[in-house]
């Protein structure tokens, strides 16, 4: 592989190496994003978690990581649920999340999905689709698109470039 990072320019190989890594990395970012938060929905919903009254914690949701950093202030995913805070209900998708020490503490806080706010839910996270073998055989076609790319590619821009020269002759 011709990585030229050095000498002024980036060789062709090298280019298409970076998309690939970019590539790949929003696919596994997307791939666990919707996973994850299409099973949290799909939980909220079968489960019928979509009022203050049955709110439950993250932790009676055995919710990950991953769910309770998608809800976090500004992002769209937390536009989707309200919660309560004791007797407080906060069901402004906008409202701040509960903070304790200048951090975000949401192990008192319950969460519920707002009602009006569950066909984008159910269409934006949808469970089905979305499967680990899904995501491997997008995976898999990406390498070997890569591999195709790597090594046909660079052939074809240099026929390309040629044959823009040989038409001023």
């Amino acid at each position: 592989m011709n990585l030229l990072l050095f000498t002024g320019y980036l060789s062709t190989e090298a280019i298409i190496t970076a998309i690939f890594i970019g590539l790949i990395l929003a696919t596994v970012a997307m791939f666990f994003h919707k996973y994850f938060t299409g099973k949290f929905v799909k939980k909220l919903v079968k489960e019928g978690i979509e009022s203050p009254e049955k709110a439950k914690t993250f932790k009676e949701l055995s919710a990950n990581f991953l769910i309770r950093h998608a809800i976090s202030d500004g992002n769209s995913v937390r536009r989707l649920f309200g919660y309560t805070l004791g007797e407080e209900v906060v069901d402004d998708p906008h409202a701040a999340l509960p903070k304790k020490g200048g951090r975000k503490d949401l192990s008192e806080a319950r969460f519920y999905l707002l009602p009006e706010k569950k066909a984008e839910a159910t269409t934006r996270f949808p469970v089905k689709g979305n499967s680990p073998l899904v995501f491997l055989i997008c995976i898999v076609l990406m390498v070997a698109g890569y591999f195709l790319a790597k090594h046909y590619l660079p052939a074809l821009i240099e026929t390309l470039v040629d044959a823009y020269a040989n038409l001023g002759e």
